[in-house]
């Protein structure tokens, strides 16, 4: 989810469920990552609710450190989206 929320220079909220149901146990872990690709916030592996902050300046400022998205060319793929 970091790597994904770097990649793609936003932040990106991340929900689980927890617990078993039928074959499957659900491990939680719910997270908001940052645009910097860092966890801001993490839940356990039980029910918990989790509150994490979006900063708009924050994410301004990872994307002026990191600005690969700008040498984007949707015109070579715009038919396929």
């Amino acid at each position: 989810i970091p790597v994904r929320a770097f990649e793609s220079q936003m932040y990106v909220a991340y929900v689980n469920r927890t617990g078993p149901e039928g074959e499957f146990e659900f491990v939680g872990l719910s997270c908001l990552a940052g645009p910097d690709g860092t966890v801001r916030t993490r839940a356990g592996r039980g029910e918990e609710l989790v509150i994490g902050e979006v900063d708009p300046e924050f994410l301004a400022a990872s994307r002026a450190a990191n600005p690969y998205l700008n040498d984007r060319r949707p015109g070579l793929y715009g038919s396929l989206a």
